[in-house]
């Protein structure tokens, strides 16, 4: 997705200044899905307390399915091992790749949502927070957590 938006931020620079991109009906359902997808992966930007809260249960349902392949005989999917897996590992892989590149991108694109006031400072505080998580989490001592 992240490449999408970036392929979709040069096509629309590169348009001519008369081109007005809030009229392009493809690039408005695309905008919508990006803030959906934005909101769909926007736990660890949240408050520490709810967001901990939620990693825990999909944790406990990504250890579940672990369990569940262990009984029957398959291989155990990624992250999905309670014995060799751990909330902050998964954390750091999920903020790094996925949540801080897309709100680093969609802050790029906010021009596109003109219904959206304010949307490019929300994407950008988005941002600053998934680095911040993201930081927290590679200097904290223990990966249990």
């Amino acid at each position: 997705m992240v490449d999408r938006i970036r392929e979709c931020s040069a096509s629309i620079t590169a348009a001519p200044a008369t081109a007005n991109p809030s009229n392009d009906e493809d690039r408005m359902l695309f905008v919508a899905a990006m803030v959906l997808h934005a909101a769909d992966i926007s736990n660890p930007v949240r408050a520490a307390k709810p967001s901990r809260a939620w990693a825990d249960r999909i944790m406990e349902e990504f250890f579940h399915q672990g369990d569940l392949e262990k009984r029957a005989g398959f291989p155990t999917s990624p992250m999905c091992d309670r014995d060799a897996t751990s909330l902050c590992s998964v954390q750091r892989g999920f903020i790094g790749s996925v949540v801080a590149p897309l709100y680093e991108a969609m802050g790029d694109l906010a021009f596109l949502a003109p219904g959206l006031p304010g949307a490019e400072n929300v994407f950008k505080v988005m941002h600053a927070r998934a680095v911040d998580k993201l930081q927290t989490l590679y200097a904290s001592k223990t990966t249990s957590s």
